[in-house]
């Protein structure tokens, strides 16, 4: 069966108001915060997976809905489901990037 992506509209992104997780597919989803009072603090990106050697779910921050186009956070989970499936961790090879960066800066 094939994965619906992309169900999330640009409108849809910006005047969500009920807080909490809204898939767009493919394992990117708009996290959505609200205080008690049903006031939207932030929207976020998260790309959420399921870790094959512990079968936990794994959720990565992307970025704020403010930071990031729509487009370049489907691109990146794009890009991340393309690493599950080549069977490599994409919170690892994030992190193993931040690492080389850092150790360019240093230089």
């Amino acid at each position: 069966m094939a994965r619906i992506l992309n169900k999330l509209s640009p409108a849809a992104i910006r005047n969500l108001k009920r807080p909490g997780t809204h898939s767009d597919g493919g394992g990117l989803y708009l996290f959505v915060k609200a205080r008690k009072d049903g006031t939207v603090i932030g929207r976020y990106w998260q790309f959420r997976y399921k870790d094959r050697r512990t079968g936990k779910i794994r959720s990565m921050s992307l970025a704020p809905t403010h930071d990031i186009k729509t487009d370049d956070a489907r691109e990146t989970a794009r890009d991340y489901r393309n690493m599950l499936r080549d069977g490599k961790d994409p919170f690892t090879e994030r992190e193993k990037l931040k690492q080389a960066q850092l150790g360019e800066q240093t230089i």
